[in-house]
């Protein structure tokens, strides 16, 4: 794939082929009328919830030197949801060797937020698929881990632990 940013006269070439124009603030216009025409609809905020969760399930679990990822055997990945693993930089994953199911993610040098980004968007992929995966960060309390098990978020971990999972699924729960 190959991206690059384009100049506002490559730009203005592109669009006018098309019947549009960037605007002066970079938005689409119709070349004929003062602005495009268009639907809209604003979609369900349960995307925005499910991005939300994603974060806190992350903190709960630990965000901290490492993090083990485990997808368990029962996920069978579908169609084009290996290019979403390929994307966010899980590609080792995908070898098909049930072996090959366990990543250790460096979370200690991530000072640009990327793999914490990525991380989230894989619980929400992850809950959004349905599919089977675990993480435990080297910082978990013992026996504390998050599992998602066909869509539903599980905590495993002592007492207190599980306690404060309370918080979080009086926040997000059905």
């Amino acid at each position: 794939m190959d991206v690059r940013c384009a100049t506002r006269t490559e730009a203005s070439e592109f669009l006018q082929s098309l019947g549009m124009m960037l605007g002066d603030w970079g938005q689409l216009k119709d070349i004929d009328r003062e602005s495009c025409r268009y639907e809209r609809f604003q979609p369900r905020a349960q995307t925005l919830d499910l991005y939300e969760l994603a974060r806190v399930l992350l903190d709960w679990v630990g965000f901290q030197n490492r993090m083990l990822l485990q997808f368990d055997n029962s996920t069978m990945f579908q169609e084009d949801e290996p290019s979403v693993i390929r994307a966010l930089g899980f590609d080792e994953i995908l070898s098909g060797e049930h072996e090959s199911r366990t990543l250790i993610v460096d979370t200690a040098s991530d000072e640009n937020s990327s793999v914490r980004a990525k991380l989230v968007l894989l619980i929400v992929f992850g809950i959004s698929f349905e599919w089977n995966m675990y993480f435990v960060s080297s910082e978990s309390a013992r026996g504390q881990g998050l599992g998602l098990l066909d869509g539903v978020v599980c905590f495993f971990g002592d007492e207190a632990r599980l306690s404060e999972s309370i918080n979080i699924i009086e926040r997000f729960g059905v």
